[in-house]
């Protein structure tokens, strides 16, 4: 069914909590940091930061004509002679695929680079360029320029290092809030008692595609309050800070 064309656009922390929620729905475990790097570095080459995507579709994916939901716009592809073409609804190289809310459209993203081993196994290096040489390979993920692309994302990955690692520690301390059992003393516990353990940390190397679960806390200590309080400091900061831009001629 097509559906009328809408931008809906998201904010950088938005984007990143859904990929995150997507992540763990997807394997049961937390992307690692530069996982999810990668995953934002890519989903906002496409999207133009999250401020030009159309119907919550993280990646730009096209819709067969059985989708269930299909959105129509000009769009371009680029041949095998590097001569960019453009198309108009309601040609069917304008068909992508559409979704009701985030959460919906980013899951579909991760299952679509799922779906080719060469293009998750390339997500799993950590490595930008291993990641879009991955995804250059047939059957490609984009038309464009390899090179152009590779740059982008390499430099968007550096930018949302930290937006990654803080929605991460977010992630994990919701993920203890909702998990943990409460204390049985009236009084809090005492630091010692139990901190949610850090995502994982970034490690670069070969592929890695299990990454080890975020374990949840055994009770709400005070330790547990203290990081929680700064979480939400350092995710404040980076909200304030404003969404990177990309580099020149990546939209």
């Amino acid at each position: 069914m097509i559906v009328p064309d809408k931008l809906t656009p998201l904010s950088r922390q938005d984007a990143a909590q859904a990929l995150v929620g997507a992540y763990r729905t997807l394997t049961g475990a937390f992307p690692t940091q530069a996982v999810l790097a990668l995953l934002l570095a890519q989903s906002a080459l496409e999207t133009g930061n999250w401020q030009k995507i159309h119907n919550f579709n993280f990646g730009n994916a096209k819709a067969r004509i059985d989708y269930p939901l299909i959105v129509q716009f000009r769009c371009s592809e680029v041949d095998a002679l590097g001569v960019e073409h453009f198309f108009d609804p309601p040609d069917p190289q304008c068909n992508f695929r559409a979704y009701t809310d985030p959460a919906a459209g980013a899951l579909d993203h991760l299952k679509v680079l799922q779906s080719r081993p060469h293009w998750w196994q390339g997500l799993h290096t950590e490595n930008p360029s291993a990641f879009v040489d991955a995804l250059a390979t047939p059957p490609k993920y984009f038309t464009g320029n390899a090179a152009q692309y590779k740059r982008a994302v390499v430099s968007l990955f550096e930018n949302f290092r930290p937006l990654a690692e803080v929605a991460l520690a977010v992630a994990a301390v919701a993920a203890a809030v909702v998990q943990a059992p409460p204390s049985s003393s009236a009084s809090p516990p005492s630091a010692s008692s139990g901190a949610p353990s850090a995502p994982p940390s970034v490690v670069s190397g070969g592929a890695k595609p299990t990454p080890t679960p975020v374990a949840p806390p055994a009770e709400h200590g005070a330790g547990f309050w203290q990081q929680l309080l700064e979480l939400v400091r350092r995710f404040f900061l980076l909200f304030v800070g404003g969404p990177p831009k990309p580099p020149e001629g990546s939209t």
